[in-house]
């Protein structure tokens, strides 16, 4: 039972850590949402780019993308923060749409991440972040082979699809680790990135 429980709470984490890091892109932006620009760079105090975001409809999906390199379903280790070097991530997806990089859908998994509001205080996975390919290929080190995705992985990465087909969304163009430390930060501080 105790088990279930916190399987579930870990399911929710995963899409809490997603809205959370979708308000600091937002918060960090200053977006005006009803805005119609078609690309935005992200920066954290004037200098750090945290992503791209893409507001509004009108994408078109390239169906018949293959990556050259990268597949769903593979696992890789990654540059992890210092203490998290069991630490590794699985692609769950990979889009691409007309005139824009692929993006690169990812769960971590084995991180030691400072998580105030959970039982514990630790969270080890993060359920689902978007990179640009590029951000992806500079974050990862080794293929250690493939594995099944889980359906909570499959849904989040269909959720995103979704959302960033009709009403605009984002990717992070920013390295793995990185990302990991400045969502860690702002849930210790209880402030969001600025």
């Amino acid at each position: 039972m105790f088990k279930k429980i916190i399987e579930e709470i870990t399911k929710a984490l995963g899409l809490a850590f997603l809205i959370i890091i979708a308000m600091f892109v937002i918060q960090a932006a200053d977006l005006d949402l009803g805005s119609d620009t078609e690309d935005e760079v992200i920066y954290i105090d004037g200098e750090s780019t945290l992503g791209e975001v893409r507001e509004g409809p009108g994408l078109d999906k390239e169906e018949t993308y293959k990556d050259s390199e990268y597949a769903v379903g593979q696992v890789w280790q990654y540059n992890t923060r210092s203490g998290e070097e069991k630490s590794t991530i699985q692609i769950i997806g990979i889009d691409k749409y007309v005139g824009e990089e692929a993006i690169i859908h990812i769960t971590v998994r084995g991180l030691i991440m400072a998580t105030p509001m959970t039982e514990g205080g630790i969270s080890e996975e993060i359920g689902h972040m978007a990179f640009s390919r590029t951000a992806f290929s500079e974050s990862v080190t080794t293929l250690l082979g493939t594995s099944e995705i889980s359906d909570d992985a499959k849904q989040s990465h269909v959720d995103w699809q979704v959302e960033y087909e009709t009403q605009g969304g984002g990717m992070f163009t920013v390295g793995i680790a990185e990302l990991i430390e400045l969502t860690e930060q702002s849930m210790s501080s209880g402030i969001l990135i600025e």
